[in-house]
């Protein structure tokens, strides 16, 4: 299994810096043959970027202003969920928003990433083992990664 060549160019400094230390990380445990019970610590760096990257999207698309960007009250998880209870959405859902934007499978593609590649592996949840084999860890950094790149994509073409 061979790490995705990226360079992440499309993200700001601090946040290229988070994602190649996931694929850092993925690539000495793979040469070390470690066997570690989880993996999670892998991929933990770039969900933080991928967390990051879509903020700053939002922002640069008006989605949301700077107070919200720099707000700790607002959450991704609520913002782009799609399904968030109609009682629920504020003027912080955005899922309709990026999917007007970017499209329906994009958006529902940044929701899935951020669901199995950043919430499940960040919580705990009771009975539920979410341990990370290296090769999930992998599965999850190349879809932040794709993911990543497709948001990019989308925020580049919304400029034309």
């Amino acid at each position: 299994m061979q790490p995705i060549a990226h360079d992440f160019v499309e993200l700001s400094p601090e946040l290229q810096t988070l994602a190649k230390l996931s694929w850092t990380l993925w690539q000495r445990e793979q040469d070390s043959n470690s066997d570690l019970p989880d993996y999670s610590f892998v991929v933990f760096p770039l969900a933080k970027a991928y967390e990051g990257m879509l903020k700053e999207y939002l922002l640069a698309m008006k989605l949301i202003d700077r107070a919200t960007f720099e707000s700790r009250r607002f959450r991704i998880g609520r913002a782009l969920n799609p399904d968030l209870h109609p009682d629920q959405q504020t003027d912080h859902w955005l899922y309709d928003d990026v999917s007007r934007e970017c499209g329906e499978t994009l958006a529902r593609q940044i929701w899935d990433a951020w669901l199995t590649c950043r919430n499940h592996i960040f919580h705990y949840f009771p009975e539920k083992n979410a341990n990370l084999s290296l090769q999930q860890a992998h599965k999850c950094l190349t879809i932040l990664t794709t993911t990543i790149q497709a948001v990019s994509a989308c925020q580049h073409q919304s400029r034309k």
